[in-house]
């Protein structure tokens, strides 16, 4: 019984790094590919959907992470308690990353992502919107008009194009001097030792989480 709960905790552990990195693999090909170079409009779906992508670990970490943390502290299983906590690193890494967008742009961002990924959006038709964002490294969530939603929208595009102000969103979410981008890379090389580590029982030690 109890390895099935070992499993159960190493498996979600894993996840919490392994997830974000799947997302952002399946999409990073058409940032870095040379074949894309000349489709910046394709270019800056992606980054919608990727920087968007940083709020759905934020929304589970008080959830799922500090779950998994409390079950490897029950179980005295040193190595995954780390795990939990590298990955609330991760996490922070990312809420971080997100501070240096505005609110205003955090939302346009979650918007227009929705556009693209749904085929219906409910938010539309109601007279209150739910917004998150992160503001000074901490998740906000909040409803606020529609009116004061859609004034949101329009801040943020004012009189540029949509794919110039996603051009420059790119620009900088791209060159961002964050721990996040040392974090992430680390997790694409060494992923499968990483998995590998986890399941016979031993740490990793991360070069860019200093725990």
């Amino acid at each position: 019984m109890q390895d099935i709960e070992i499993n159960y905790v190493t498996s979600g552990i894993y996840c919490l790094f392994h997830d974000h990195l799947n997302c952002a693999k399946n999409w990073g090909v058409y940032l870095q590919a040379k074949e894309f170079d000349q489709e910046p409009e394709l270019k800056n779906k992606v980054i919608a959907i990727w920087i968007s992508s940083l709020i759905d670990p934020i929304l589970k970490e008080e959830g799922w992470l500090n779950n998994y943390l409390e079950k490897a502290q029950a179980l005295n299983l040193i190595h995954l308690e780390r795990y939990a906590k590298q990955a609330q690193y991760f996490f922070q890494s990312m809420k971080n990353l997100l501070s240096l967008f505005s609110r205003e742009e955090q939302v346009f961002l979650t918007d227009f992502r929705n556009q693209l990924v749904h085929g219906f959006l409910a938010g539309r038709h109601e007279s209150n919107r739910l917004i998150r964002y992160v503001e000074r490294g901490q998740l906000v969530e909040k409803h606020i008009p529609r009116q004061e939603y859609e004034e949101i929208i329009r801040t943020v595009i004012g009189s540029s194009s949509m794919d110039e102000v996603l051009c420059d969103l790119r620009a900088r979410f791209i060159g961002a001097k964050s721990e996040y981008w040392a974090i992430f890379r680390e997790l694409q090389i060494n992923e499968k030792v990483l998995y590998d580590a986890m399941r016979a029982g031993r740490e990793f030690q991360f070069r860019s989480i200093p725990l």
